[in-house]
């Protein structure tokens, strides 16, 4: 389950800054395919995944749980 940051920062800012972590690993990855940073991106995903279901972002927790099931599998890229 996700966890918020110690830092004093606001749901929607923990959000924000996992999106840009995201962005960040999963433009690396497509140049990389370094299995470690596979499994970086699927925990950074199940995270956002829990923080928007918390925050009732729909969307978001819907389109964090597709990524998931969909090229992430047990934290390796499915493609």
């Amino acid at each position: 389950m996700y966890k918020n940051p110690t830092s004093p920062q606001s749901p929607s800012q923990s959000i924000e800054t996992l999106c840009a972590a995201l962005l960040y690993m999963m433009s690396y990855y497509s140049h990389s395919k370094d299995p470690q940073l596979a499994s970086e991106i699927a925990r950074h995903l199940s995270w956002l995944k829990d923080a928007a279901r918390l925050q009732g972002y729909k969307g978001l927790d819907e389109t964090a749980g597709r990524l998931l099931a969909l090229h992430w599998k047990n934290g390796e890229s499915v493609h």
